[in-house]
Formats: C-alpha cells, structure tokens, sequence
C-alpha cells in the first residue's frame, strides 16, 4: 500500500494548492475511504453467499451436486488424457 501511495500521490499534488502534507493526508483519508467501502461490502456479500451455502434446502444439495460433478471431471481427465 505505501508504495502505491508513493507511485500515485505525487501526481496529484500540486505546491500551488497549499500545504503537500495537508493534500497528502486528505488523499489517504479518501483512499482508506473508499477502501473501507469496497472492503465492507465484499464482506456483506460474502457473509450473505455463506449463510445461502450453510442453509438446508435445494439450493445446498444442488451446490453439493455442482462441485462433486467437477471434482469427478477432474479425476476423469487425469484418468484419461494421461502423461504427454
């Protein structure tokens, strides 16, 4: 993270526009912002996809049924496309 902010942040500062430190800091206060944001709702998302998974019902069994179909898939190709 610090070196994105040493890469990005001198762009966007400018000494006409007053203090450096003071643009700095209002750029990390918009940064870890929008961050919490973005980060807070992959959260949200994802307790909601767990609680959908961990639930009884169709949607569970069919969930089982998707990953043991792939999981056998991939034994069938290790079984027959074999060493080349």
């Amino acid at each position: 993270m610090a070196l994105f902010v040493l890469a990005l942040f001198p762009q966007f500062v400018r000494q006409e526009n007053g203090s450096i430190v003071g643009q700095i800091m209002v750029l990390a206060t918009v940064l870890n912002l929008v961050g919490l944001g973005v980060d807070g709702a992959v959260i949200l998302l994802a307790s909601r996809i767990k609680k959908a998974f961990s639930g009884t019902g169709r949607f569970r069994k069919s969930s089982r049924i998707v990953l043991g179909s792939v999981f056998a898939g991939l034994a069938a190709r290790l079984v027959f496309v074999g060493e080349r």
